[in-house]
């Protein structure tokens, strides 16, 4: 009886197995090939698909130049696009600032074609009166994202600066990429979803500008993304060390400015914990009072 169940198993596996590459097919190709195909098929039509619509966009902008498009408008949304990573996912780049700002004024310029329309019917007001808030606060909720992920550098730039510190404390001769690559890999430890992302971020951004230049050419660079307080002046202290310059009481100084802001952070979420736990015990007493009360009550209720 075993020896027929070992054989029924074994040959129902191999007919499994060979089912997976097509053997058994009748078709002239095999499902998996066919299906590779339409995959391939479909990604092919996502890609034509989004190139035209960038296109699209690209060309609203090119039209509205006058009005939509000047030098600072462009560098700041390039400084958007190359900081928060706004990207095409079909064609895995990412967008120019024309792309962009086409993309967030072709609905203002679509609604405006139904203004005549709302003396009928005042919803196509509203509509354009939305999507005119849209165009006007898009930008602000890009800087508030990047202020967003400045508050996170700020708090957990230590992790990244305490593996630097002996490296930058050798001057001209340290070499940051491995360091950074170290780094890296402990992000996968980061149990903070939001924390893992703009380090991981921050750190391949730096790890890429180790990997095209020189250690003290590389570093000042990353202020061209990361303009926040804290990286400028890490780019400032360790830029001195690599040119040379003993510079450790800075390096030193930067590091207890850091140890302070991660331990002022620690302190707080303590607090915020212990407010928890307190108000958690303020509940749990009022539940017993109401348990208490409700049982004398029946116990009231019984006497009568």
């Amino acid at each position: 009886m075993n020896t027929l169940i070992i054989v029924v198993a074994t040959v129902y596996a191999v007919w499994i197995i060979l089912g997976q590459f097509g053997v058994f097919e009748i078709a002239s190709a095999p499902k998996r090939a066919v299906n590779n195909h339409k995959a391939s098929t479909n990604i092919a039509q996502k890609r034509k698909r989004e190139q035209s619509k960038l296109k699209f966009y690209s060309g609203v902008t090119d039209i509205f130049r006058g009005m939509l498009m000047n030098p600072i408008v462009e560098d700041n949304h390039q400084y958007y696009i190359d900081r928060l990573e706004i990207r095409s996912e079909p064609l895995n780049r990412l967008y120019t600032p024309d792309e962009l700002r086409g993309k967030h004024a072709f609905p203002v310029i679509a609604s405006l074609l139904l203004i005549p329309l709302g003396v009928f019917a005042p919803l196509f007001w509203l509509i354009t009166l939305y999507c005119l808030f849209r165009f006007v606060t898009y930008q602000v909720i890009y800087k508030a994202k990047i202020r967003d992920e400045d508050q996170i550098i700020d708090n957990y730039f230590i992790d990244l600066y305490l593996l630097m510190y002996s490296k930058l404390k050798q001057g001209s001769r340290a070499r940051l990429q491995g360091t950074v690559q170290n780094y890296i890999d402990t992000l996968e430890g980061q149990f903070d979803i939001d924390v893992q992302r703009v380090m991981l971020k921050l750190s391949r951004y730096l790890l890429n500008l180790l990997s095209l230049y020189e250690d003290h050419v590389a570093v000042p660079k990353l202020k061209d993304i990361y303009r926040s307080a804290t990286i400028i002046n890490f780019c400032n202290v360790a830029t001195q060390s690599l040119n040379g310059i003993e510079n450790w009481d800075n390096l030193l100084t930067f590091k207890m400015q850091l140890t302070v802001r991660k331990t002022d952070l620690m302190r707080k979420r303590s607090d915020k914990i212990v407010r928890s736990g307190e108000r958690a015990i303020y509940a749990i007493w009022v539940i017993l009072f109401i348990f208490v009360a409700v049982g004398w009550y029946a116990k009231v209720q019984n006497l009568y």
